[in-house]
């Protein structure tokens, strides 16, 4: 989809697509084609992206209006921990960091894509709290469960094993 491609881009460093998945994202939603055709509930990984560019474009008030009208579109036995995780990283965004880490613990039976949002996350809310002890806890449980996961792909193994080089990089100045 369009949408993918973005996020292909996006993470490839062309930065120029953030603002273009998001214009992506609006249009799905006003069009209403958030759903596939014989399923009833949103993917959680599309309302996840979504979710995740219209934070990183600051568009926190589009964002809580999108979460309110598709709730009831959202599977039931992880709309709380979704509406959790997306506050949270609203929160983060906003220097609420102690919001964000209370929102964060509410989280349960934390599927796998939620693992690795959930343990990024806090990594970013401990470095901002200067919170070392927990910072080198989470870093240390985030490695192993991306090297000991069955259920996440290699694709995924390999960006966030990246992501941990690098902020064990600037953390352990």
């Amino acid at each position: 989809s369009l949408l993918n491609i973005c996020l292909e881009k996006k993470y490839a460093g062309k930065t120029e697509f953030i603002k273009e998945e998001f214009y992506l994202c609006r249009e799905m939603t006003k069009r209403n084609i958030l759903k596939s055709e014989n399923d009833p509930f949103i993917d959680p990984a599309l309302i996840r992206n979504m979710a995740l560019s219209a934070i990183q474009n600051r568009e926190f008030d589009w964002l809580n209006e999108l979460l309110k009208n598709k709730a009831d579109e959202l599977q039931p036995d992880i709309r709380s921990n979704l509406y959790n995780l997306i506050n949270a990283a609203i929160f983060f965004e906003k220097k609420e960091f102690s919001a964000s880490l209370e929102l964060l613990s509410k989280i349960k039976d934390k599927g796998d894509q939620l693992k690795i949002n959930i343990y990024s996350l806090k990594l970013k809310l401990y470095y901002e709290l200067n919170d070392y002890e927990e910072m080198k806890f989470t870093e240390d449980s985030f490695r192993h469960y991306i090297k000991n996961s069955k259920y996440i792909s290699q694709r995924t193994k390999t960006f966030n094993s990246d992501f941990l080089k690098i902020y064990t990089g600037i953390t352990h100045i």
